[in-house]
């Protein structure tokens, strides 16, 4: 007799049940990506917060910072109560202050401008506040469920990819800086701008190439691809400046545990 083997529609969503180890990794890494901000806000006082407050409303220098800074501890508390909660049926939803931080720092960013490429921030940080937003919308279940979420995510990590890639086609000094840096940092290699230039162009391409591909289709392949290349990139900050670049890492970190989480922690059937 035949052995009936139950057919898969579509994608396996992951394990995002609240005991699962996706629900933990997915907390941690919005509590580590406010850990960032704290750093960078410590270290430069530099969030999209801080220039809207100052600039904008009129505050001082060091009130829009001590305002800045309660901020970035209230959600910091919010979240890594979360964290403890995640477990609990409305445990997620203590992740909203994070989402509703990280989101409006992306719009300040693209508001107030200064640095390369400001306005592409909302798409950019996608990930940033995707994750917590991810989250909170598991908490709440209806009309929400696993595949809505997987598809959040799957927009999100498209978002980042695409415009990170239409950056590297446009070759943004920056990027162009982080190549050259760790080239000589890591391996001793002297990479003219010319061919730096000329790497990110394959690497602009590559990123809308699985930016798009993986709207349409989340496969396994893209998913790996997406997390090993996105921690690479974030690594490069540390690679190209030095160990004080932690916090650029730090930021980064959805970047490359979204895509793992969704390729590693698939629900089994």
């Amino acid at each position: 007799m035949a052995t009936h083997r139950p057919e898969h529609h579509g994608p396996l969503l992951p394990d995002f049940s609240p005991h699962s180890p996706s629900r933990l990794v997915f907390s941690v890494a919005v509590v580590v990506t406010i850990l960032g901000v704290l750093v960078t806000v410590l270290r430069s006082g530099g969030s999209g917060w801080n220039a809207w407050l100052f600039l904008d409303q009129g505050l001082s220098h060091r009130a829009a910072y001590q305002t800045e800074l309660a901020l970035v501890l209230a959600t910091l508390f919010f979240s890594c109560a979360g964290l403890v909660l995640r477990q609990w049926r409305w445990g997620p939803c203590f992740m909203i202050p994070a989402f509703a931080f990280l989101v409006t720092e992306s719009f300040l960013i693209a508001k107030m401008g200064g640095v390369g490429h400001a306005e592409w921030a909302p798409a950019a940080h996608a990930l940033r506040y995707g994750t917590p937003l991810a989250l909170a919308l598991l908490a709440m279940k209806e009309p929400f469920g696993e595949a809505q979420v997987m598809m959040l995510l799957r927009v999100a990590l498209a978002f980042v990819f695409v415009t990170h890639g239409a950056e590297a086609l446009m070759h943004y000094p920056r990027f162009i800086d982080l190549i050259i840096g760790t080239g000589e940092n890591m391996s001793g290699w002297r990479i003219t701008e010319t061919q730096a230039k000329s790497a990110l162009t394959v690497i602009g391409w590559m990123d809308i190439f699985v930016g798009v591909a993986i709207l349409i289709r989340p496969m396994p392949v893209l998913l790996w691809w997406m997390a090993v290349w996105a921690l690479v990139t974030a690594l490069s900050r540390m690679t190209s400046m030095g160990w004080d670049a932690y916090r650029d890492v730090l930021l980064r970190v959805s970047h490359f545990v979204v895509p793992f989480v969704l390729v590693w922690y698939r629900r089994k059937n």
